[in-house]
């Protein structure tokens, strides 16, 4: 599944490191290791470094070599045991993709989603880019899922937008303009994720309002600017790359006065 290119070794003990390897592997896996270029005799060979016990894991009491007709295996009859000194790190790929966007027979849309095994994944959809609705939230009990938009119209366009959420959707609530006519507001998502919090007059020019990272509860944010606008508008931008928009729209948007009461 993976074959590194070839890479230079020195005089004495050596430590190489593969990185942005990127493949998928499964519970147990072999690895190898070929020297080229050596003579064999004294100072013009090379070998593994053996290691027992093993850190994290465990490996068989034998190994692979390549003899002149072919590979075999090899072992030492427990002494010592053939334990190699190799260390596989994985890292956990939080994205989120929409994988294939298509069409059924009755032209209504059909999305795959592939984020992260374990994950749940919350999606979007809207009309106009401006107001968004939730149409699904999914555990990834595999790596994709198919997703049917029956609310659909065939006949307009539709935009979506997929985001991890943990089972906390990224949203803003209890909109309030206080006496004063600032702006009171809150949101809340995934516990641990940063977002900004940005506000415009024209849809054009965002300053930001508020940053941080989601808490366990909704986090209560106040726009000071907000009393010298005739009308305000906001949106919740996320600072790390865990939202994928088929528009590249990564915002949640709210509009001031309309979406708030006053109080």
């Amino acid at each position: 599944i993976y074959e590194s290119q070839p890479f230079t070794l020195f005089p004495g003990y050596n430590t190489a490191v593969l990185q942005g390897i990127s493949v998928e592997v499964p519970d147990k896996f072999t690895w190898t290791v070929k020297f080229d270029g050596l003579t064999g005799f004294s100072k013009d060979r090379a070998a593994l470094v053996l290691r027992d016990p093993a850190s994290i894991g465990k490996s068989f009491d034998d190994f692979w070599v390549r003899f002149g007709n072919g590979w075999g295996t090899w072992r030492f009859k427990g002494d010592p045991i053939a334990n190699f000194a190799c260390k596989a790190t994985s890292e956990f790929d939080l994205s989120v993709t929409f994988a294939a966007l298509e069409r059924n027979e009755d032209n209504m849309p059909l999305l795959t989603i592939q984020g992260p095994r374990g994950q749940t994944v919350i999606v979007w959809a809207s009309n106009n880019l401006k107001e968004w609705e939730p149409i699904a939230l999914q555990v990834l009990d595999e790596r994709r899922f198919t997703l049917l938009d029956e609310h659909a119209d065939p006949e307009r366009p539709r935009y979506y937008r997929a985001a991890l959420t943990n089972g906390s959707p990224i949203e803003m609530s209890n909109f309030k303009i206080l006496p004063n006519k600032k702006t009171r507001l809150s949101v809340s998502g995934p516990r641990g994720l940063p977002f900004t919090v940005q506000a415009s007059a024209d849809f054009e020019s965002w300053e930001d309002v508020f940053s941080l990272a989601f808490q366990s509860r909704p986090i209560t944010i106040q726009d000071g600017d907000a009393a010298e606008q005739d009308i305000r508008f906001y949106r919740i931008l996320i600072n790390n790359t865990v939202v994928q928009d088929v528009n590249s729209i990564k915002e949640t948007i709210i509009t001031f006065p309309d979406d708030f009461v006053n109080e």
